[in-house]
């Protein structure tokens, strides 16, 4: 019997610790949530970069995923004025049709 609560004792406390990196991750993408709904691309990619560390110290692969992929499509929304005004000159500089 003591065994068996030595046992339950030792899975509950892993579970605990298992746990804990999850919910400091999941505080992070609460806080990115919230910096995308702002429209906050900058503050988003400068989170998301800190997400990326944590989840790569924590072995959170899908994370690191996610933050990764999200950080790229942020930097997406930070930048998009200069592609769509060169592009079109771009256009007309190798064509020379416009």
């Amino acid at each position: 019997m003591k065994s068996l609560k030595s046992a339950f004792c030792i899975v509950a406390l892993s579970l605990v610790c298992a746990i804990a990196p999850a919910q400091s991750l999941s505080s992070l993408w609460k806080e990115y949530e919230k910096l995308k709904t702002e429209d906050k691309p900058k503050s988003e990619m400068e989170l998301l970069g800190r997400i990326k560390a944590a989840a790569l110290e924590q072995g959170a692969v899908w994370d690191y995923y996610k933050a990764g992929k999200e950080y790229v499509n942020a930097g997406g929304r930070l930048s998009w004025k200069p592609l769509s005004f060169s592009r079109p000159e771009k256009l007309r500089e190798a064509t020379g049709i416009w």
